[in-house]
């Protein structure tokens, strides 16, 4: 039996390539396809992702992410006894299950690690229970990516501006040194990225040798829009500026009220983008972990050029049809 780990970078379709699984796992399996309950399953609930992996596998030494602390997992004994059972478990699961083909894993967290050593840890356990593993991930073009990311950086409450943000980012890579902790420790030729081309569960079913049967409802944006989002990071910051914590209910009142086309900046930030990535970029085309033809589209599509082109005149919403109904809301 091989492993496929699926390390689910932000805003690339993560979520949706889960929630398939989750909902889907007896017509996987009978195509040979084991979505792991082992790391899934945690106090009796299908977390939809295998969160356990980074609980089991992060060197006990490190300092605990908030999720472990939510699983009463910040002292080393518990993430020890944690990483005992957790291997057990596995080992009882493909045991029932000896006649798939693939055991499949799924986790945002694992794009999160700073850590080589949990990739490591990853690696020793996993080359002693599978014929194979291989690392796949998805990777999105970079002004929509880092557009996507701040809106939903606001969403959760953050007050840094898209300029600051871009100065953070500036810091770190977007992708590459991700992708590197990981083809250094499993190699070039089981390592496998996809630039997100579309539906992500159609970018997944190859590299699962598997059939999966995707539903097409009437395309419709729910997501905030312009207005929604430059509101809710003015909130954010008078929240902060006053030493409080945004109430739950006001992204809840956002979301039911202030929708649209999604949050863009202004076209001009393209060019700001693209400088900003263009050494990664480079690099990142010489990594012998894409196919051809998703090497040729990389090329073709990832600039500042197409960026605009696919934008084209399209203006900044700032829709504000919502606006009545949220203040009605907030007082009713």
């Amino acid at each position: 039996m091989r492993a496929v780990v699926h390390i689910g970078f932000p805003k690339t379709g993560t979520s949706s390539i889960q929630n398939y699984c989750s909902k889907n796992e007896a017509q996987l399996l009978e195509q040979g396809v084991l979505w792991a309950r082992t790391g899934r399953i945690l106090s009796f609930k299908d977390r939809a992702r295998h969160m356990g992996l980074r609980f089991a596998f992060e060197p006990v030494e490190t300092f605990p992410t908030p999720l472990m602390k939510i699983y009463g997992l910040e002292k080393p004994w518990r993430r020890r006894l944690f990483a005992r059972r957790f291997l057990a478990k596995l080992d009882r699961e493909l045991a029932a299950h000896s006649t798939a083909q693939t055991a499949f894993f799924s986790a945002e967290e694992l794009s999160g690690t700073r850590d080589s050593a949990m990739v490591q840890n990853l690696h020793d356990a996993f080359k002693t229970r599978f014929d194979r593993v291989q690392i796949f991930c998805i990777i999105r073009e970079p002004f929509s990516y880092l557009a996507s990311s701040y809106s939903q950086s606001v969403k959760i409450g953050s007050t840094l501006s898209w300029s600051k943000m871009l100065d953070k980012q500036r810091k770190s890579t977007l992708f590459l040194s991700q992708i590197c902790k990981w083809q250094e420790v499993f190699g070039d030729e089981n390592v496998i990225v996809r630039p997100l081309r579309g539906n992500a569960l159609e970018q997944i079913a190859p590299v699962l040798s598997c059939d999966i049967q995707i539903d097409r409802p009437a395309r419709h944006n729910a997501g905030l829009s312009f207005a929604g989002i430059e509101l809710l990071h003015q909130l954010n910051n008078t929240y902060a500026n006053a030493g409080r914590k945004r109430p739950g209910k006001i992204r809840k009142a956002f979301e039911k009220h202030m929708t649209g086309s999604p949050w863009r900046p202004d076209i001009n930030q393209i060019d700001v983008v693209y400088d900003m990535v263009a050494s990664e970029l480079d690099e990142l085309r010489q990594l012998r972990t894409f196919s051809k033809d998703d090497l040729d589209y990389l090329t073709q599509n990832w600039s500042a050029e197409q960026a605009r082109n696919k934008i084209g005149s399209r203006p900044i919403s700032d829709d504000n049809t919502g606006m009545l109904d949220l203040l009605m809301d907030a007082f009713d």
